[in-house]
């Protein structure tokens, strides 16, 4: 009967001494997966750093203007002598109408146009359900 036991004892701690092995070397694979996502982690944050800091140069106003000179020259500054006042505006339809009927005599003061009544159309009654009835 002690030769029973001591095998029993024999493989029990052969096999916790397997179970242990395998577990080491698990650890060791998560520790060198975590090392991995810690280098990886470092350097999107150094790569984050870089973009802002490429954000800051090009939203700068000196850089902005440059850019918008040499791509987008219609949109370039406006110069004071483009600046024209409302009323040298060409109207069209009612609005310039009614506009040349309000224009100020020469040298008088300007006056806002007056607003012009519209059609209404035809009114309609809110609808009311009747309120359901509870048993």
């Amino acid at each position: 009967m002690s030769r029973a036991v001591t095998f029993v004892a024999l493989a029990l701690t052969a096999g916790v001494s397997y179970g242990l092995y395998q577990l080491s070397y698990e650890v060791q694979r998560l520790d060198d997966r975590l090392a991995g996502m810690n280098r990886q982690l470092a350097q999107e944050r150094e790569n984050i750093e870089v973009l802002n800091a490429e954000w800051s140069y090009m939203t700068r106003p000196d850089v902005l203007q440059e850019r918008v000179e040499r791509y987008l020259p219609e949109f370039a500054t406006v110069k004071a002598r483009q600046i024209i006042p409302l009323a040298d505006l060409p109207l069209k339809g009612v609005a310039a109408a009614a506009l040349a009927a309000q224009a100020p005599k020469a040298g008088g003061p300007r006056q806002p146009p007056k607003p012009t009544a519209r059609p209404v159309g035809p009114v309609t009654k809110p609808v009311v359900k009747p309120a359901m009835v509870q048993p």
